[in-house]
């Protein structure tokens, strides 16, 4: 067989193998495409049918967490010993009848200074035995500042420390 046609068999054969190669690469990279373009489709589905569910429920989740905003607030505020209200509630639970304050004063640090006047020295007495009994206030409660008024009350100071929080 003469050369140049052994050498055009040969081409022929070659370009068949690469022609049969380049189909079989083109096939299987089709076929991953596919695959590939399934997986997302199912997983376009699968975020469709989430996205569907929290729809249904987001409404009830933002009851939810609006209930536990509330019981958490609800809870620090019970939870809050020294707040303005619990000094004032335990202030009015131990104040005696004839006793009454003209000024209040709770600082940041914890101080208390009651400022008032009451109509003779027992109900001052109780006034600062029921202070000193108090759940609310530490430590002893020292003798309070008095005098008389020109109505014949007893003007008092009285400065102690509320319980820290």
């Amino acid at each position: 067989v003469p050369e140049p046609v052994r050498l055009r068999k040969n081409l022929t054969a070659k370009a068949k193998d690469l022609t049969s190669l380049g189909t079989l690469v083109m096939a299987v990279l089709a076929v991953a495409s596919l695959l590939c373009m399934g997986m997302l489709q199912e997983k376009a589905f699968y975020l469709a049918k989430l996205n569907e569910h929290l729809a249904s429920t987001i409404d009830e989740a933002l009851l939810v967490e609006k209930k536990k905003e509330t019981i958490r607030l609800i809870q620090d505020r019970l939870d809050a010993k020294r707040s303005a209200l619990n000094v004032l509630l335990e202030l009015h639970r131990v104040t005696p009848a004839n006793a009454f304050y003209e000024r209040i004063t709770i600082e940041a640090g914890g101080r208390l200074e009651l400022r008032g006047k009451a109509r003779g020295l027992p109900e001052l007495d109780r006034l600062t035995r029921a202070l000193a009994e108090s759940a609310i206030i530490v430590g002893d409660v020292p003798s309070p500042k008095k005098s008389r008024t020109d109505d014949n009350q007893i003007s008092f100071t009285v400065t102690s420390e509320v319980q820290e929080e």
